[in-house]
């Protein structure tokens, strides 16, 4: 049977600005990731997600360009459907989604989250 152990860490505002510097919305985010907040950015164009994102909400007729999935090797990434247009999410040329050149989000409110393999995405 194997066990795990958690560890609980707790920092200090001063140690946090000592790790992430002075700037006060750096230090906001920090605080936000270690307590597990989601990082959410919303489109209204077509765009390419970026390794910081975590949902984003797409509101205009888009393609949304997933990153090279060997750059972000098993993080996640939503992509929600919040308009009335289609959005169409694409990999990196040469990559697939599921086996498939896209992910096409036909229905408002719809949405999708992947997950990089190093190689591809996968549909979770």
């Amino acid at each position: 049977m194997t066990t795990t152990a958690q560890t609980s860490l707790r920092l200090t505002r001063a140690q946090v600005v000592a790790a992430v510097g002075k700037d006060p919305a750096t230090v906001r985010t920090f605080e936000r990731l270690v307590a597990g907040a989601v990082p959410v950015r919303t489109l209204t164009a077509s765009g390419a997600i970026n390794a910081a994102d975590r949902l984003v909400l797409v509101s205009g007729f888009s393609t949304v360009t997933l990153p090279l999935a060997s750059d972000v090797v098993g993080q996640t990434f939503t992509i929600k459907r919040v308009g009335v247009n289609t959005v169409i999410v694409q990999p990196q040329t040469g990559e697939t989604i599921d086996g498939a050149s896209s992910s096409t989000l036909a229905i408002q409110y719809q949405s999708v989250t992947v997950v990089s393999t190093g190689a591809s995405w996968v549909i979770v």
